[in-house]
């Protein structure tokens, strides 16, 4: 067996298209300033060393546990028969700069469903080193952005100690603004231009009552390390869908050297220029739809990072479709259902370490995206948290892969095993 460091592939992608900063006005930009001024003076001596926890677990392991529980929960929200693909990183990224507005039980109980017990401060170390990790790549593109917009009439002034926070472990721009119609095309503007046009909106209207937005999104664009030629290109190959119907559909023939096996189900990895991130993909067993793969993945001793860390040098012959895959997903209800009510909650959610208004979570909106083609991989995925204040709520032996029925795909980093994008192909 061929020891592999692979980090998790799951997609966390957010960018907008069209205003962005440009949209803010000086006057915008002088606020701006101020805000990150007072931040810096009041927080010189924090340092970024977060403290170790008591939790089980690492980081990594929290988040590749998460990745594959939020994947089932939305397949289970969405359908066994669509096709989804989610970003966990570009969700926990998000999520992360939430929970360092959080207080008391609110935090407490993001950290146990979010971070599997681990305190945020872990997290925070965590994931500054998975961007700064990924967006180092000198042979593929990877871009990842944060933002937090609040509205600028002073009824919601971002504290200063959260805003050091994002900034020091996200990187996180800071755009005050009137939340109106302005603020959409803002928003969806930077996320578009973040995500290269991938993601060209992630948010429909602002209400009344709304007074932050907590922004990541990712995109990557990366060619694959050995191309395809012309001979390993194949039209009108049939994909059988979930429901039975079959799909003609142009596919890339390859035979690649990393094989796992995973349960009810075999895989293959396919690395990208530079070899330091993957496509991988899993077909399981006849019979077993990928819903219940991925559920019998959760409920057993299987470890996705480690098979995706860990494969067998042996010859696969892989046939797969060219595709390209859009998914956008409200996730409020995978959380609740997850155990993590109280920050929904007006009347219980404390945010008081984000600003002074009664803050809660109103919406955390989803959105995803991937083309896969014979000369790489583009991808992005955008996530939103709108925070609302109080008021009215809303072989040499051959394994052969033959990828023409649904299966489970993403991209991961070879080093830790993290699926950075995953997701279900049910349907072609």
């Amino acid at each position: 067996m061929k020891k592999r460091n692979i980090v998790f592939a799951l997609l966390t992608m957010t960018m907008l298209g069209g205003c962005g900063r440009q949209a803010v006005s000086d006057s915008t930009s002088k606020s701006i300033q101020a805000l990150s001024s007072e931040a810096e003076s009041s927080t010189e001596t924090e340092t970024l060393t977060s403290p170790k926890s008591d939790a089980a677990g690492s980081p990594e392991e929290a988040m590749s546990d998460l990745a594959l529980e939020l994947l089932a929960q939305t397949v289970k929200e969405s359908g066994e028969q669509e096709n989804i693909l989610i970003s966990p990183t570009s969700i926990e990224l998000a999520m992360g700069m939430v929970q360092n507005g959080a207080n008391g039980d609110t935090l407490d109980q993001m950290e146990d469903v979010l971070n599997h017990g681990l305190s945020i401060d872990d997290m925070n170390s965590a994931f500054k080193d998975i961007s700064d990790r990924l967006e180092s790549s000198d042979d593929v593109n990877w871009n990842i952005a944060n933002s937090v917009w609040y509205k600028g009439d002073g009824s919601s002034t971002p504290k200063s100690d959260f805003i050091q926070k994002t900034n020091d472990w996200y990187d996180a721009e800071v755009f005050p603004a009137p939340f109106d119609d302005s603020t959409v095309m803002a928003i969806n503007g930077w996320v578009s231009k973040e995500t290269s046009g991938m993601i060209p909106q992630i948010i429909s209207d602002i209400s009344p009552n709304d007074r932050m937005c907590l922004i990541n999104a990712i995109a990557f664009e990366g060619e694959w390390e050995f191309s395809y030629s012309d001979d390993q290109i194949r039209e009108n190959h049939i994909f059988t869908n979930a429901d039975g119907s079959e799909s003609s559909v142009t596919t890339l023939y390859s035979e690649e050297n990393d094989y796992f096996e995973l349960e009810n189900g075999i895989g293959f990895l396919r690395p990208y220029a530079g070899g330091q991130y993957s496509f991988f993909a899993i077909l399981p067993n006849e019979g077993v739809s990928t819903a219940d793969y991925i559920e019998g993945l959760i409920n057993s001793d299987a470890d996705l990072s480690d098979a995706l860390r860990n494969t067998t040098s042996e010859k696969v012959c892989v046939t797969m479709p060219e595709f390209s895959t859009d998914y956008a997903t409200e996730m409020n209800k995978t959380f609740i259902d997850k155990g993590m009510d109280i920050p929904f909650d007006g009347e219980r959610a404390d945010f008081s370490n984000m600003a002074d208004c009664p803050l809660f979570i109103s919406q955390v909106i989803h959105s995803t995206h991937m083309e896969l083609n014979r000369e790489g991989t583009r991808a992005a995925a955008a996530t939103a948290v709108m925070m609302t204040c109080l008021g009215d709520a809303p072989r040499q032996t051959y394994k052969i892969i033959d990828l023409n029925r649904p299966f489970v795909y993403g991209i991961v980093d070879n080093e830790t095993g993290l699926p950075i994008f995953i997701g279900c192909m049910n349907n072609m």
